[in-house]
């Protein structure tokens, strides 16, 4: 199932984010595997579905200079910067997109720690479920 976009509801205090089709997906032009990863986590709360998501929009906003085309999904280990040729403003933007997509603010303070794949996933992942519960909406 795959859903046009999203909104926020509450669920039990904590706004999450909901279906609904009069908007715009964050994720619309993204491979349908990763919407349904990110539609898996708004209808049943299923946190490890957050990582496909993190994942995909790490790789989407990879400097192309970096990308080497054909490879493996880079493994949890590989460092943000030095790996996957990232700089200051293309970790923005991945900032940017994910606080858009699952509706959570991230500091650059919490960013500044973030120097791996895994590290951003992992984190992510806790964020939004500190944020929204684990919970099905």
């Amino acid at each position: 199932m795959t859903v046009s976009s999203i909104s926020m509801s509450t669920n039990s205090g904590n706004a999450r984010p909901s279906l609904t089709s009069s908007e715009f997906h964050p994720l619309a032009k993204f491979p349908q595997e990763t919407r349904e990863a990110h539609d898996r986590f708004v209808v049943s709360g299923d946190p490890g579905a957050i990582g496909a998501v993190v994942l995909a929009v790490i790789l989407d906003h990879q400097p192309s200079a970096a990308k080497k085309g054909g490879e493996a999904p880079p493994a949890d280990t590989a460092r943000l910067i030095e790996d996957l040729g990232f700089d200051s403003l293309a970790l923005a933007e991945v900032v940017f997109f994910l606080e858009d997509v699952y509706k959570v603010a991230i500091t650059n303070a919490e960013l500044q720690n973030l120097l791996t794949v895994g590290e951003i996933r992992t984190f992510v992942q806790t964020k939004v479920t500190q944020a929204y519960g684990s919970s099905p909406a």
